[in-house]
């Protein structure tokens, strides 16, 4: 017998966008008496209550909590779900049909596995160039060799669509507050990274491909100011978790120079990047990037620039945190 599922949304103030996610839940080809579907409404002021009273074709279960942010919400959904495989999906991601059935698939076969969707942007009539651009950077890679199931590190863990069993969940610690602020932020690598440490194995299920209608590419600036919120909260991460150092690449060249340590190329990359993250350099390559968008340059050109100016903020954010939380211990 297929196994039972509960799909935990966490919402707040995105009532249409979630009708829009409960249809597709609606439709999947999963059997609908083996899926519940628990909406926790964040303390909502857009009427998404109204949801609990209409009928979806499942079992829907809204749950309403004072404001308290996505990582609370997702726990207080796993707390009150009834399946044994636990689902956790954004209210922004609108999933296929056979979505459900996919990410159930690997856990017939696999005990301690946790799955995560393929994430896909919405294809839009119109869009900006950086939405084109980054609707593309940011979603998911295509299969290796057309595999539906794929392995995948801790890294790559997204509780926008996540799927873990229930007994799992509780036992690796449930989610845990890496920001500080209520957010998810980090959340999902934390997690993960626990999951990982109690013998849990990733995979990624391309066939329960999920659309990410994600506000925060729309434009550079909204992504850049996010990115910086991120690079900041990671160091947060690592001062929980220093050995995430080696892991989570990115950050190396964002670091400040250790002389007896780095190698002369690492030292020039992190030149580059500190004088690339300057106010007059910053300012002069968002002029540029503006300046190009409206005369219709390549992709190539403008895909370059963009990530130099969402490294810049990148950088920053990171250079904020260590100001904030103190500079990570170095692992060796």
């Amino acid at each position: 017998m297929q196994p039972t599922l509960s799909v935990i949304i966490p919402t707040y103030n995105r009532h249409n966008s979630l009708r829009t996610v409960l249809r597709a839940l609606g439709a999947q080809t999963y059997p609908r008496e083996r899926y519940e579907v628990v909406v926790v409404d964040d303390g909502s002021t857009d009427g998404t209550s109204t949801i609990a009273d209409h009928a979806h074709g499942f079992d829907l279960r809204y749950l309403r909590q004072a404001n308290q942010g996505a990582t609370a919400a997702r726990n207080r959904g796993a707390t009150e779900a009834t399946g044994s495989i636990l689902i956790f999906l954004d209210d922004d991601i609108t999933v296929v049909p056979h979505f459900l059935e996919a990410m159930a698939q690997p856990h017939l076969k696999d005990d301690r596995v946790i799955v995560v969707g393929s994430l896909q942007p919405v294809e839009r009539a119109r869009c900006t160039m950086f939405e084109r651009i980054y609707g593309v950077e940011t979603s998911t890679p295509p299969a290796r060799d057309r595999a539906d199931i794929e392995p995948i590190t801790f890294i790559d863990c997204l509780t926008g669509m996540l799927a873990v069993k229930n007994a799992h969940f509780t036992a690796v610690g449930r989610l845990h507050d890496v920001a500080g602020d209520g957010s998810v932020m980090w959340g999902d690598v934390e997690f993960g990274y626990r999951a990982y440490q109690r013998g849990c194995r990733f995979v990624r299920a391309h066939r329960a491909i999920g659309h990410h209608d994600d506000y925060s590419i729309r434009d550079l600036s909204t992504y850049s100011r996010r990115w910086r919120a991120a690079s900041t909260s990671a160091v947060r991460l690592m001062h929980v978790h220093p050995e995430l150092q080696t892991h989570l690449a990115m950050f190396q060249d964002k670091e400040p120079i250790a002389w007896q340590r780095d190698t002369f190329r690492l030292i020039l990359r992190k030149s580059a990047r500190q004088a690339m993250a300057s106010g007059p350099a910053l300012w002069v390559t968002e002029t540029l990037a503006r300046a190009l968008e409206s005369a219709h340059p390549s992709e190539r050109l403008m895909r370059a620039i963009y990530r130099w100016i969402v490294g810049a903020y990148i950088y920053r954010g990171y250079r904020e945190g260590l100001r904030l939380y103190g500079v990570v211990p170095v692992q060796r």
